[in-house]
């Protein structure tokens, strides 16, 4: 067991992290899978709206009808991402005190903290839908600007937008376990708290979820498309439910040692709580 304030590193979160994630990834994919079932289902039917003629202009009606679907599917995909933090992390607080993680028991677990994580996790999307609201207002000026608006352009402003709020959201990068631990008492404030003096490293784990993340699409890009449309559709899936998985081990693990570090606190101390 680490000694009790030992700093937060960022090498030892994503060694433990990985570590965990490799050893549990059957169990988190499933426990992820669990809560992404309606996603999947409301993203497919919403794609079948998301056709755009190529020649269609920035700015006309149908262009902002797509822009809008597509915002809703990426806001909607971070509630279920928040949402489905929960059961992993109770997973990942089993294996922290070498016990065996069960599907059932982490299941049991995140529903008993259900009101404090729907609550905290809500929170997150309406702080997300505010972010993107500007988002969509900034792409609004540009497209109406007499800027030139290349491929190049608006794939590194698209990306560039992204890492801005991961940055912006570096400081609630723990605020779901917040709301496990505390039971739902300001997990936004003590997320603050704790990651503060570490929102470099934070931020650091974000892009690197995020690099994986996108790289992945980007390497099987091509083989993606010569795929059968169903066959394509999984293995789109299944990348995103391991992205998801990653993250929410990254987000269990970081809490356990911004406490560490911050308040002295154990896995053994957060027994009552994840056990």
């Amino acid at each position: 067991m680490e000694p009790a304030g030992e700093r937060f590193r960022l090498g030892r979160v994503v060694a433990r992290s990985v570590a965990i994630w490799g050893r549990s990834l059957p169990l988190v994919l499933a426990l992820v899978l669990v809560v992404h079932i309606p996603r999947v289902a409301i993203v497919e039917a919403a794609s079948q709206q998301l056709s755009l003629d190529p020649a269609e202009p920035l700015g006309s009606r149908p262009f902002l009808r797509f822009v809008l679907i597509s915002l809703g599917q990426q806001l909607l995909g971070t509630l279920f991402e928040n949402l489905s933090l929960a059961p992993v992390i109770f997973a990942v607080y089993a294996r922290l005190r070498r016990r065996p993680a069960t599907f059932l028991e982490s299941v049991r677990g995140s529903l008993r903290r259900a009101v404090p994580v729907l609550r905290a996790s809500l929170g997150l999307f309406l702080l997300e839908i505010l972010l993107s609201m500007a988002s969509f207002a900034l792409w609004w000026r540009l497209i109406h600007s007499t800027l030139d608006m290349t491929d190049g352009l608006v794939l590194a402003i698209s990306y560039g937008t992204y890492v801005l709020a991961l940055a912006i959201f570096s400081p609630l990068w723990v605020v779901v376990p917040a709301a496990i631990a505390d039971e739902g008492r300001q997990p936004f404030r003590a997320s603050w708290r704790l990651t503060r003096h570490h929102r470099v490293a934070v931020f650091s784990l974000q892009l690197l979820i995020f690099g994986a993340s996108s790289g992945s699409f980007l390497l099987l890009g091509d083989a993606l498309s010569d795929l059968p449309q169903l066959l394509a559709k999984v293995v789109s899936w299944t990348l995103n439910l391991l992205s998801v998985s990653l993250t929410a081990v990254f987000v269990a693990v970081s809490y356990h040692a911004l406490k560490m570090e911050k308040e002295g606190v154990d896995v053994s101390t957060l027994e009552e709580v994840f056990a």
